[in-house]
């Protein structure tokens, strides 16, 4: 069965209008595409931007337990802008032997997605990709995998997927809003799985997908949450998923509830646990919600932590 996006689209725009029990809509914005390489010991690693979500800063959904008060006085002394945050769509690029792999896949082209310019400027096409490394079911992850007609973006790549990620992807409907270009969509990932199941195959949270990357579990956010760690000659980098939602709110206060978390106090313990870990470990991270690149460092404070941006 093949979904017409582009349809789906002008009839979800008007249900928005009962959708009053989902969070006030995130306004999705284009950005040029754009694609920064990094080395990791012998690969390497391409970041590339697929767009960028702007939403109000209210402590509705990152940062609850701070409250707008809180959440704002963090903002502020860090030198953020207060009343809204931003957030990145960046996926991960990476050539491993034989392998051209992209670990998410962004919104996609419904909502002004460029990640396949910036796969262009990368001098990658969609049909080079062999595989596709899911972190969660979360379209703004996902929604990437299908074209504006419905059907799979990526036809020749193998989509892996962790288990019970997959059966909490096919479960739906998790409908969530956006505002593009003045028109409201409430979009849904149930409705990326038929185009795509044919390519899925599914793992344990924890196995080794390919020699020099390896899923690692991340509970909370949902039931199958996975990061992947990458290495290459002593060298290492891990990719966090949802783990982190804001550069500055989700490291300074790691235990404040995220109303995105299937799971709000595991996802909570989960980040504090992982924070702490990587901060010891020095090792490079890949958080595709903060700012573009997206690939940073996590240093400890006397207070919490800090987002450290690492340049190409």
């Amino acid at each position: 069965m093949h979904f017409n996006l582009r349809a789906l689209g002008s009839v979800l725009a008007g249900l928005l209008l009962c959708a009053g029990s989902l969070a006030r809509a995130t306004e999705t914005l284009i950005v040029p595409p754009q694609a920064v390489t990094f080395q990791l010991g012998e690969l390497s690693i391409v970041s590339l931007h697929d767009g960028n979500g702007i939403a109000p800063n209210d402590a509705t959904a990152v940062g609850i337990d701070g409250g707008v008060e809180g959440v704002h006085a963090l903002m502020k002394a860090a030198g953020a802008p207060v009343d809204q945050r931003t957030s990145s769509y960046s996926v991960l690029l990476v050539k491993l032997g034989p392998r051209t792999i992209l670990i998410d896949t962004g919104e996609g082209t419904i909502v002004g997605g460029v990640l396949l310019q910036s796969l262009a400027a990368a001098k990658v096409a969609a049909s080079d990709i062999t595989d596709i490394l899911i972190t969660h079911s979360h379209y703004d992850h996902v929604g990437g995998l299908v074209d504006k007609d419905g059907r799979s973006e990526f036809p020749s790549a193998k989509i892996h997927i962790s288990a019970p990620e997959w059966a909490y992807f096919q479960s739906g409907p998790r409908p969530s809003k956006r505002t593009f270009q003045g028109r409201d969509y409430v979009l849904d990932s149930k409705t990326v799985v038929d185009p795509i199941k044919g390519q899925v195959t599914t793992f344990a949270p924890g196995d080794e997908i390919f020699p020099g990357l390896k899923s690692v579990p991340i509970p909370g956010h949902t039931p199958g949450h996975v990061g992947y760690e990458i290495s290459s000659r002593g060298q290492r980098l891990m990719v966090v998923g949802d783990l982190l939602h804001n550069h500055i709110i989700s490291l300074a206060k790691p235990l404040w509830t995220n109303a995105f978390d299937f799971d709000p106090k595991l996802g909570a313990q989960t980040r504090l646990a992982m924070v702490t870990q990587l901060a010891a470990s020095g090792e490079l991270v890949f958080s595709g919600h903060l700012p573009f690149p997206s690939i940073g460092r996590i240093k400890a404070t006397d207070e919490g932590f800090v987002w450290a941006p690492v340049k190409p």
